[in-house]
């Protein structure tokens, strides 16, 4: 259409509205795709789908690339009866190796943290055998259960209990932060005694039936590296002052050693009667080894073993051998008056954590 010209009135402003371009009209059989998009509508379909068929393959091609180099994390959130072996949370895939294709053979074994590759072994210390079992991204300490079918652990807040054969885990929330301090299985298996920082109360929970641990219930007794005696009614763990102590059937806390420095990584005699433990020298770095009757408190300590480098932990292995941690080696020694007793047998290098596991006595 042709617009009208404009005219202005004496004083300025329009005497006349302005005319604008009316909408065309749709013309008889045009679709409205024709009219706006200038082609066809069966074309315009066409490409349509082409569109949401490219949208659907990349979309799943993403997902399965995100999905390969990211598995989906273990679902740990719901705390199973572990007596039962049932309705356990798959971990993640292990490398080949796998302790899940690797049956218990008869003998010792040791769990330990390879510093490396933080990656957790199982050593058959007799054969030379090892299996993978788990990659950690802290170094927290290991504990096998009594019967050497479990293995638990603390970290990132929780303790986890994995099953060694079916590589199924069961994780309980403990509330603090307790990385590095070792669970203690009972006797019979069935109580794990953890620790809980910073208050570094010791905590007794129920190893077939986890359940979230209130902050503030704790045995009364506040140390560390907790350690059952064999028959199951006593505890030896280095208090908050850094002496050796025992808790009671009461749940009391004395006192077994009369020294002046740090004593600290109790582990008991298989007969009970015993303790053996590090003690800290001058410098205040861990260095010897002694051993205690708990229940005659005037007995002078015997002195075991001295100028060992970093002790980060012992254990009493069997009645004339025990095992310790020198920085980043595992050792075995004899207990004197034995043969080769000042001797050290180097069983693994580049250990961060271990723990050795002997068949039942």
């Amino acid at each position: 259409m042709t617009k009208k010209p404009v005219e202005l009135s004496d004083d300025g402003e329009l005497s006349q509205p302005v005319a604008y371009d009316e909408k065309p009209k749709r013309k008889r059989g045009e679709s409205w795709w024709t009219r706006h998009l200038s082609m066809p509508f069966p074309v315009a379909l066409i490409i349509l789908v082409i569109v949401v068929i490219a949208i659907a393959v990349i979309t799943t091609v993403g997902i399965i690339y995100v999905t390969a180099i990211n598995p989906t994390p273990t679902d740990t959130s719901i705390f199973v009866d572990l007596s039962t072996q049932v309705a356990f949370s798959a971990p993640s895939p292990t490398p080949m190796g796998s302790c899940s294709a690797y049956p218990p053979e008869d003998g010792e074994r040791i769990v330990y943290v390879n510093r490396a590759d933080s990656m957790v072994y199982i050593l058959n210390p007799a054969t030379g055998n090892r299996c993978r079992l788990m990659r950690l991204l802290s170094d927290p300490a290991l504990a096998f259960s009594p019967n050497g079918e479990r293995i638990a652990f603390i970290a990132h807040g929780a303790l986890e209990i994995i099953q060694v054969d079916s590589q199924s885990s069961a994780m309980m929330t403990v509330g603090y932060d307790a990385n590095g301090l070792p669970p203690a299985w009972s006797p019979n298996g069935s109580q794990i005694a953890i620790v809980t920082l910073p208050d570094s109360y010791i905590h007794l929970v129920s190893a077939n039936r986890p359940e979230r641990i209130p902050n503030e219930q704790g045995t009364g007794s506040r140390g560390r590296f907790p350690a059952w005696s064999p028959d199951g009614t006593r505890i030896a763990y280095q208090n908050i002052d850094g002496y050796l102590y025992i808790m009671e059937r009461d749940l009391s806390g004395r006192r077994v050693t009369n020294s002046d420095t740090r004593e600290s990584f109790p582990s008991w005699s298989p007969d009970g009667t015993q303790i053996l433990f590090a003690r800290a020298d001058e410098n205040g770095n861990y260095s010897q080894i002694y051993t205690v009757n708990p229940d005659d408190p005037q007995q002078e300590h015997q002195l075991i073993a001295e100028n060992i480098p970093d002790i980060r932990n012992v254990e009493w292995i069997s009645v004339d051998r025990f095992a310790y941690q020198s920085s980043n080696q595992l050792h075995t020694r004899l207990f004197p008056p034995n043969e080769g007793s000042n001797e050290d047998t180097v069983i693994l290098e580049g250990v961060s954590a271990f723990d050795w596991w002997t068949p039942p006595q």
